[in-house]
């Protein structure tokens, strides 16, 4: 990548995170690649798989899956592929909280994450109407069904 991209732009030129930074979609599991629709893979300029980049330190902590830069405006997204049921709720909140805890000492600035994205992994069992959808609300953390696209990006 020979100009900067928008999650090389976003963290400190310090952070071990940097070099593990890929082009496009390079960071993220083939597997997790359909649940992004086309029209959003081609938008994407950068990618970091933070669960991998996380493990090694945090093996027993909840860890986010992935980063995303966006080519238009330079956003960036973080985006979760995981089971859609209630029970799974408070789990995909402890990572978006253990995600933004660590990365913190990483960016430049202040968070610059534009949209915390949750994507499920396999059918959805997710009651969003009542106690579920408030608490993603609460959380700042938007459930996209099974697969995102672009109305999904901020």
């Amino acid at each position: 990548m020979a100009a900067k991209s928008p999650l090389q732009r976003a963290l400190k030129p310090a952070s071990p995170l940097v070099v593990q930074v890929c082009e496009g979609l390079g960071a993220v599991h083939r597997r997790d690649h359909r649940r992004l629709d086309p029209g959003i893979r081609e938008k994407v300029a950068d990618s970091l798989d933070l669960d991998e980049a996380l493990k090694t330190d945090h093996p027993a902590d909840p860890r986010w899956d992935y980063l995303l830069g966006l080519r238009a405006k330079g956003q960036i997204v973080a985006v979760e592929p995981h089971q859609a049921k209630d029970s799974e709720l408070e789990v995909v909140i402890r990572k978006k909280d253990m995600a933004r805890k660590y990365l913190k000492q990483h960016w430049h600035n202040a968070e610059p994450v534009a949209r915390w994205i949750w994507v499920a992994s396999g059918n959805v069992q997710l009651n969003l109407r009542g106690t579920t959808g408030r608490r993603l609300d609460q959380a700042g953390i938007l459930f996209a069904g099974s697969v995102i696209s672009v109305k999904h990006l901020p």
